[in-house]
């Protein structure tokens, strides 16, 4: 087992729409083939922060320059990626884009090919697709925690 420090964003619609939408990217286990949705985030780079990381991977990955909008918040769980299980402690920032001018115009991506799109998805209506694992789940529900809903009779 790998142990791997990362940083993530949960970066917000900057539409003010009622309809709250998050940025997040669809991606394909290079070994599995398997396609699920996840949240920009990386490893860190040497010498660089967790914050500084979060707004570097986001830019890479999603092609939005992005400004951190909240103190960290760390979680630690186990994820498996092509082949292999990788003991993840990732610092999760909530985020905006620096430039509400480029949501129509991202910059042009050129990362991992195991990265297939860019897409803001609404929430909390999209939260079933990041159950998969707590490594997402539990920063989303730390930033973005969903009203509980009234049991039927």
């Amino acid at each position: 087992m790998k142990k791997r420090e990362r940083t993530g964003v949960i970066c917000l619609h900057p539409s003010g729409q009622s309809q709250q939408q998050i940025l997040a990217i669809e991606l394909e286990d290079p070994l599995s083939r398997k396609r699920y949705w996840s949240l920009p985030g990386g490893a860190i780079e040497p010498g660089e922060t967790p914050a500084e990381g979060a707004i570097r991977e986001t830019l890479e990955e999603t092609g939005y320059e992005v400004k951190l909008t909240s103190e960290v918040f760390t979680n630690h769980y186990l994820f498996r990626w092509n082949g292999g299980v990788f003991d993840c402690s990732t610092h999760w920032f909530l985020a905006e884009l620096a430039d509400r001018a480029t949501f129509d115009a991202p910059a042009i991506v050129d990362d991992a090919d195991y990265l297939l799109r860019t897409d803001w998805l609404g929430w909390p209506r999209c939260r079933e697709l990041f159950l998969y694992t707590r490594g997402i789940s539990e920063p989303l529900d730390h930033f973005l925690p969903v009203k509980a809903r009234r049991q039927a009779g």
